[in-house]
């Protein structure tokens, strides 16, 4: 259930990335956005036993420097809640 919910929020970012590149607005965010949601999606679904414990090192590292790239993206101002409403 959890799977297909959050299945349903990465084809929904995946769309904001779509409408974002149409209106020549800041893809960047939207993408590290989805980058995010797909990689905490593994994260919840990953089966404990399944999987050899450095794929969930490997998640958690992909997580953090997702995490990393948008605060240093958010700090130097070039995405955050208010880059897309100033780019309209």
């Amino acid at each position: 259930m959890i799977k297909a919910v959050l299945d349903v929020f990465i084809v929904v970012e995946l769309f904001r990335i779509t409408v974002a590149y149409v209106r020549h607005s800041a893809v960047v965010p939207t993408v590290l956005e989805t980058a995010l949601v797909v990689a905490a999606r593994e994260v919840v679904v990953i089966e404990a036993g399944t999987k050899e414990p450095l794929v969930g090192l490997a998640l958690a590292g992909i997580l953090v420097a997702i995490g990393v790239t948008w605060w240093l993206l958010r700090s130097a101002g070039a995405c955050g809640p208010h880059k897309e409403a100033e780019s309209r």
